[in-house]
């Protein structure tokens, strides 16, 4: 995330953090469904054989996730996957560092726009950090 601050729910006292693409409304709303249960996870991680590298931890919360996602993003992420995969080679991992930093920052890029786009309704795990 970018640039962020930190404010308090004035109804339960605990501290949220504002992305700077939301409001303190947005957060503190967000926040208290969040202590309720009521935002998900999903990781975003590349796997061998999928086609978009996202991985909610309810099954059927996929369909919101594609649905809230442009069209171009999930074109990219279906992209950066395919790279992942043309670009590591067992057993000695990845072909070169210039891919594999490639590879990230590319990653990064994606994280940012797909946490922004689920973040109302989902906590993004980027996972994939600890894919290389």
């Amino acid at each position: 995330m970018g640039t962020q601050r930190t404010i308090v729910d004035p109804q339960t006292w605990l501290e949220v953090i504002v992305p700077e693409f939301a409001t303190g409304e947005e957060a503190v709303d967000r926040s208290r469904r969040r202590e309720a249960g009521a935002v998900r996870t999903v990781r975003m991680e590349p796997e061998y054989g999928c086609v978009v590298p996202l991985w909610p931890e309810d099954t059927d919360a996929m369909d919101d996730v594609a649905r809230r996602l442009p069209e171009d993003v999930v074109r990219d992420l279906t992209l950066w996957q395919q790279r992942f995969e043309e670009g590591y080679v067992f057993p000695t991992a990845r072909r070169s560092d210039e891919h594999r930093s490639e590879w990230l920052e590319q990653g990064e890029r994606l994280f940012t726009v797909v946490e922004k786009a689920l973040w109302s309704d989902f906590d993004v795990i980027p996972s994939f950090r600890g894919a290389t």
